[in-house]
């Protein structure tokens, strides 16, 4: 069974992904609640993806996706941001390292578009 790593902090956006990421998907989803935890899964445990809010306690986004890709064992995993769209986003170390297995995409409540890039990403049936 493929394993996510869940990194959100708001509940009720845990319950919409963790639903999707189970139900569609067969995922095995861990959850992170703030950028520390996340940091902790992944050093201590392997996963197929890592699904990460930017805005979270502690420590952001850009921390968790900065340690991932200083990580010979994780550096390679595709890793998907969700971010309100109301608010800005930046990744600074995707845009200096043209990273490929790094997506950004809009938390709005429309799940269709992390159900089709993880299509395209090869996690579907």
């Amino acid at each position: 069974m493929k394993k996510v790593l869940l990194a959100e902090d708001t509940d009720i956006w845990i319950k919409t992904y963790k639903r999707l990421l189970i139900k569609q998907f067969g995922f095995s989803v861990v959850v992170a609640k703030n950028g520390k935890d996340a940091i902790n899964f992944i050093n201590n445990e392997t996963f197929d993806l890592v699904v990460c809010d930017h805005y979270m306690p502690g420590q952001t986004g850009n921390a968790v996706y900065a340690h991932i890709r200083k990580s010979d064992e994780s550096k390679n995993k595709n890793v998907v941001f969700i971010h309100h769209s109301s608010m800005p986003c930046s990744y600074e170390y995707a845009e200096s390292d043209d990273d490929k297995n790094f997506y950004i995409i809009p938390k709005d409540g429309d799940v269709h578009l992390i159900t089709s890039l993880l299509e395209e990403l090869g996690f579907g049936d």
